[in-house]
């Protein structure tokens, strides 16, 4: 992940920091991982990894098991994975999550592998405040230009734009 950081503002508009919910599978790169939780953090955001419990242990930084976490806990969730249950369909804990992200003014972040997520919430991923990335890099970026919009994104529905 490059080192270009984009002018972040330090807090939102209920003057914190704003959190940053990481969702991995257990595919996700560990250094990949490393390197975007160090961008964010640099860039003042609070990271926290959200991840199957499987995964949670073996992490060992601010992180979230899945289905514990609620959308109301982060300002912007980034998807670099999408779990599965043992049957290898999508995680409907992640499902839940996409959609309780969506519906209050949460950024919503994925890189383009695991944008099938989306597609299943019935998240557009063209809606004001849902982006696609081709590569970690554009995390921080993206996120520096989309948080600031978050009042327009009150009356955003599914499968619209």
């Amino acid at each position: 992940m490059s080192s270009t950081t984009a002018s972040v503002p330090s807090s939102l508009d209920r003057g914190t920091t704003a959190v940053v919910g990481i969702v991995i599978d257990p595919e996700t790169d560990s250094w990949q991982l490393g390197s975007v939780v160090a961008e964010l953090a640099h860039a003042e955001f609070q990271p926290r990894v959200i991840a199957p419990e499987s995964e949670v242990e073996a992490i060992g930084i601010g992180q979230s098991p899945l289905g514990e976490t609620t959308a109301e806990e982060v300002d912007a969730l980034v998807l670099l994975g999408a779990p599965s249950d043992e049957h290898g369909d999508p995680d409907p804990r992640l499902i839940a999550l996409l959609l309780g992200a969506f519906s209050r003014p949460c950024a919503i972040l994925a890189l383009r592998e695991v944008a099938d997520s989306l597609a299943l919430a019935e998240i557009d991923e063209a809606a004001a405040g849902v982006g696609l990335l081709d590569e970690p890099a554009q995390i921080v970026p993206r996120l520096a230009a989309m948080l600031p919009q978050r009042a327009r994104w009150s009356d955003r529905h599914l499968g619209t734009r």
